[in-house]
């Protein structure tokens, strides 16, 4: 076991072969960790003066993190740590993931997905739910989304084009979705609740 950040925090993303944490301080911006060598690699600040990423990601192959604020999503460069891109949201953000080319996938508030591919410089809308976006999962290749609401959806989708291919109807709901790297596989995690 080993401390790195003697802060409050606000999330933590683990690197998939887990030798890499990047971790949103309250007072020092986004820290990148290589946790082999106990070192910190980069510090970032997303956007703005102040604001504080609330989620984070790193994307299956290393080569790339995001940080989600309440109004904007940044994409940094592992190997270098060069900012990408900072993009302002249309809604209150909620959950980010990046894929292996860099791709984005940003739930929102308002009950909208934006796919966000900055190689290519294109943005999709996706409009399947009708509440708020929980969580938001890609594949590696960015070439599937999973998404879920607390419209009690989860709704696998092609983030290339909008077009959904699979849409469950939970009963209650869906907090936490994730893909596997093929995206073979998918978890769903739905809010239990208990009569009293």
């Amino acid at each position: 076991t080993q401390e790195l950040i003697f802060e409050p925090s606000y999330d933590a993303s683990l690197s998939s072969q887990g030798d890499l944490a990047l971790v949103s301080t309250a007072n020092n911006g986004l820290q990148l960790w290589d946790l082999q060598k106990q070192t910190q690699l980069f510090t970032w600040r997303h956007g703005e003066a102040g604001a504080s990423a609330f989620d984070t990601a790193i994307s299956e192959n290393q080569a790339y993190a995001a940080s989600l604020s309440r109004d904007s999503v940044g994409l940094w460069r592992i190997s270098d740590g060069h900012s990408l891109g900072w993009w302002s949201l249309p809604s209150s953000g909620q959950s980010v993931d990046v894929a292996n080319n860099g791709a984005l996938l940003i739930g929102l508030n308002d009950g909208s997905v934006m796919s966000l591919r900055p190689n290519t410089r294109t943005l999709i809308k996706f409009l399947g739910h009708s509440e708020k976006v929980n969580s938001v999962s890609l594949s590696s290749d960015g070439e599937l989304a999973l998404t879920g609401s607390n419209d009690k959806h989860a709704i696998l989708w092609n983030p290339s084009s909008g077009q959904p291919i699979q849409d469950w109807q939970l009963d209650n709901r869906v907090i936490k979705v994730k893909l596997n790297t093929s995206g073979t596989y998918a978890f769903i995690g739905c809010l239990l609740y208990t009569s009293p």
